[in-house]
């Protein structure tokens, strides 16, 4: 934190702070940390994800890089990737961040040709920055069509400025930054990387340059970009020694009869074909961007932990403020947010006493929000006999929710998934409880939701299990009645719930979350009712005094099979490494009965909510949790449509394009009489949203049909 928080005001001071944060979910990819061990379904070790800073009060050499965006509010997690081959299982999870960026502290290893740089330019459907220049070589993930690479030793440059050129001086990441007119080029005022002091052998960053002068000879050196590749800012330089190690203890020299030319940033739409000298060419998924930066390592710099000297911080005033436009450019050029606006709160006793209720909301973010809540004893009249509830009764009313409501997301064909992930901290003891924190979905279209419930570690219960509603407020169509304030915390004038009286089946009002994921039990005839876990992660519960520092990590996911839903959750904490599975699949949901219980086949809103009348130790002086890094993602299947079909003259060969799906494979079959259909192309593997094949020498008058296998 003090890290953090001294980088904070640094950022501020150099005016790199904006006006407005905008907290994205950022995943730093390094080889900082320890490799995974944990195999996939698919055979291949998986990669390790670990929180932002190191743990062990080492700090990561590229810290700096990290500790700068966590200064502009953003949630930071870091990757170490398999040195050999990117595990399937790790691609969603990767997926689910708003922008993936490539550090320097990287191995070039994971990012090869074949089964490994495939995977990053298909796959990862979110815009990614690569910051390490070796990465895009051609025999890495091919964006060059060669590979010619210098280390730039930063500003130390002699007969070449060491400045970048901005080629498209209007692009949003040039702005703020100053810059002159050179000779009718635009070239930025201030270097900006810099060379660090230490290691005192740091080569500074690499840079991969296609134009090199040597005693003012140009070498006609031609290493362009993949057709597509823009080109945004290049770097004159003097190389270091070229092929020369530098050893501990001795500053590099640069070579000042090399000008190198090189690329600083450039950037690749989705959609552009990379690695065509390779195969027939890669589709990007999504937006990348190089941004060359970072301390390349060197012959005898310190190769104990955490990692060698390598992947620094490098970047002067106006290169973190170039730094932090790509960021945000880069983030800009993926999906929009699912979520955004502040946090919901639904508090019946709030409600009725003008704002002092049960439920105090602090430091929201669009990921984050701490709950202070009080006793949530309210008492309140019964919804059928319409008589006052018994004091200290586990009643609705007294049950604060925090929500959010969002676009609905479709659920309603195969292979659609929403995702929900984060992290919750109790920072008070909790009473014993079953059934004590829910999270749960919501249907706002038939009133009808599905959650997740979480016991406190003490009291028994599932641990893990689930549960169906019927309704997210309730359906009886009565209203809402005056309530005078009530010193004592009772409603001696109770009145009913704030029951709607519009909506499907008398049922959803937008902000009225009376009774979201409070009722259950509602399965249809015939169903299997879900299990839970059945133990405590690391054998720590949620609430527990001894354990209140624990950080829990708790997902939910709901998938569209066929039959119904697969609803899955995990459970994991800080406390060790053991992450409990729970899932089943669900085709009840989507059943017409009980009465009144709709599909899920729609979701728009999501929240928590504590279940206990007295939730903390304290009963009604109350206490306070915490959720943090809270992420919402959503996968949608392409609908299959083939979108081109190109007659090849040149080569006599037909050209088909359609939509496909991820890790999917595919067959094209022929037919000219519709009565036989014969394979022409078997195995074709996706390439990602959008496939491409040719079929030779195709047969005038012939049709074809493309199926997935």
């Amino acid at each position: 934190m003090k890290t953090s928080s001294w980088l904070w005001a640094c950022a501020a001071s150099l005016g790199l702070v904006s006006a407005s944060l905008h907290a994205e979910f950022i995943l730093w990819v390094s080889d900082n940390g320890l490799k995974g061990t944990e195999v996939g379904s698919d055979g291949v070790v998986r990669g390790a994800f670990y929180p932002a800073s190191a743990t062990d009060g080492t700090p990561y050499v590229d810290q700096g890089f990290v500790d700068l965006l966590l200064a502009q509010g953003h949630t930071v997690t870091r990757f170490n990737p398999n040195p050999q081959a990117m595990s399937l299982d790790d691609v969603p999870l990767i997926n689910e961040h708003d922008l993936i960026i490539l550090g320097a502290a990287l191995n070039s290893g994971p990012f090869n040709l074949n089964s490994r740089g495939p995977k990053w330019n298909t796959m990862i459907t979110k815009p990614m920055i690569i910051t390490k220049s070796t990465l895009i070589r051609r025999d890495r993930m091919g964006y060059l069509l060669d590979n010619k690479e210098f280390d730039c030793g930063a500003d130390t440059s002699v007969t070449a400025s060491g400045k970048l050129t901005l080629v498209n001086g209007t692009h949003p990441i040039f702005e703020g930054i100053a810059r002159t007119s050179v000779g009718g080029a635009l070239v930025m005022d201030q270097p900006s990387l810099r060379r660090l002091s230490a290691p005192l052998n740091n080569r500074g960053a690499s840079v991969q340059y296609f134009q090199l002068a040597i005693n003012g000879v140009d070498q006609g050196i031609v290493n362009p970009t993949e057709p597509g590749g823009r080109v945004l800012a290049t770097i004159d330089f003097n190389p270091m020694d070229p092929g020369v190690n530098i050893p501990a203890g001795q500053a590099p020299a640069v070579d000042p009869t090399y000008v190198a030319k090189g690329y600083a940033i450039v950037e690749w739409p989705v959609g552009t074909k990379v690695r065509t000298t390779q195969v027939q060419g890669e589709t990007n998924a999504s937006y990348r961007l190089l941004f060359a930066c970072g301390t390349r390592d060197a012959t005898g710099s310190p190769a104990g932990p955490p990692n060698p000297e390598v992947g620094a911080m490098d970047l002067t005033e106006d290169g973190q403020k170039l730094f932090l436009n790509a960021v945000n450019h880069a983030i800009k050029q993926g999906p929009p947010r699912l979520i955004s606006g502040p946090w919901g709160e639904w508090d019946y006793k709030q409600y009725l006493y003008g704002g002092r209720g049960n439920l105090v909301l602090s430091n929201q973010t669009a990921t984050s929000f701490t709950a202070h809540v009080s006793t949530n004893d309210v008492d309140v009249v019964n919804n059928t006999t319409f008589e006052k509830g018994a004091d200290g009764a586990i009643e609705p009313a007294g049950r604060p929710t925090i929500y959010r409501e969002f676009p609905s997301l479709d659920l309603s064909r195969i292979g659609q998934k929403i995702s929900a992930s984060f992290q919750l901290k109790f920072n008070h003891a909790l009473q014993p409880s079953d059934q004590f924190v829910r999270f749960g979905f919501g249907n706002t279209n038939n009133n009808s939701s599905f959650y997740l419930k979480i016991d406190s570690g003490e009291g028994g219960g599932t641990t893990l299990g689930w549960r169906s509603d019927a309704t997210t407020t309730d359906t009886n169509g009565l209203t809402l009645r005056a309530a005078a304030f009530n010193p004592a915390g009772n409603l001696a004038d109770a009145t009913v719930l704030n029951y709607p009286t519009v909506g499907p089946n008398l049922g959803f009002v937008s902000g009225n979350y009376s009774h979201f994921l409070n009722s259950g039990s509602l399965n249809a005839p015939g169903s299997q009712y879900p299990g839970g876990i059945g133990a405590y992660p690391n054998g720590v519960g949620l609430g527990v005094q001894e354990t209140l520092g624990v950080v829990h990590t708790i997902s939910m996911t709901m998938e569209r099979v066929e039959g119904g839903l697969k609803i899955g959750a995990t459970w994991g904490n800080s406390a060790g490494e053991e992450v409990l599975e729970s899932g089943y699949s669900a085709p009840y949901i989507d059943a017409p009965a009980p009465s009144g219980h709709g599909a899920l086949d729609q979701i728009g809103c999501l929240g928590f909510n504590l279940m206990n009348h007295d939730l903390f130790a304290l009963g009604e002086v109350g206490g306070s949790y915490t959720v943090s890094a809270f992420r919402l993602s959503y996968v949608s299947p392409p609908v299959f449509k083939v979108t081109s079909i190109v007659y090849a003259a040149d080569r006599n060969a037909l050209v088909l394009t359609w939509n496909s799906e991820s890790a999917a494979t595919y067959t094209v079959e022929v037919t000219q009489k519709f009565d036989t259909w014969l394979p022409v192309a078997t195995g074709v593997a996706s390439q990602g949203d959008t496939t491409v094949t040719e079929i030779a020498t195709p047969v005038p008058g012939s049709f074809y049909r493309i199926r997935k296998e």
